[in-house]
């Protein structure tokens, strides 16, 4: 860590994926047994070296249920974090292959995301979410939400065009095979 610190300097922030604040799940959507352990001593490696961490979790059918309690788990134990990005999956490769085990909609997990994201933010902590257009994410948690899918894979349906919040959604991921259930452009009504 201490040359990757060397090397990068100021520049460098490393973004982690955490899966699950539970081992068995976290190695299990890792596909590597002590995968949970390794992440969690390299987390703590970073930190001794003062390097920013982006802490992302990709939201799937194997963790969405327990979002609350990752919230917790990343206030108790990885409180040294620069951020934490809450991520929809991008339907693609071996999301596909896998689709019918981990794949879910943000309809289906949007309660236990707001209540991770808002008991992080009531911490005190730094936290967005990554990859919903704003049309799913109640009003309240819109202002967590980040444009986060690169310009060159970003694509908005016909219809976003007439949305009033589109200019701040960070639309879908163009490289999707489907989109998500519920789009519906946000109006002033």
């Amino acid at each position: 860590m201490k040359r990757l610190k060397c090397v990068g300097g100021e520049k460098i922030f490393c973004g982690i994926p955490l899966h699950s604040d539970y081992s068995g799940d976290h190695d299990k959507i890792a596909g590597k047994k002590n995968a949970f352990n390794e992440t969690i001593l390299g987390l703590y490696n970073l930190a001794a070296e003062d390097i920013p961490i982006e802490l992302r979790i990709v939201i799937n059918a194997l963790n969405y249920k327990r979002l609350p309690q990752m919230s917790d788990f990343i206030f108790k134990n990885l409180f040294f974090v620069s951020w934490t990005a809450f991520m929809a999956m991008e339907y693609t490769g071996n999301a596909i292959k896998n689709s019918a085990k981990i794949y879910a909609e943000p309809i289906e997990y949007m309660t236990e995301l707001c209540s991770a994201v808002n008991n992080l933010s009531d911490f005190g902590m730094e936290v967005s979410i990554y990859n919903i257009p704003r049309c799913l994410i109640p009003e309240d948690y819109r202002k967590f939400a980040v444009q986060s899918i690169s310009d060159w894979k970003t694509k908005y349906l016909d219809i976003c065009t007439f949305c009033i919040e589109k200019e701040k959604c960070c639309g879908l991921f163009g490289t999707s095979q489907k989109f998500f259930n519920g789009l519906s452009p946000i109006s002033n009504h």
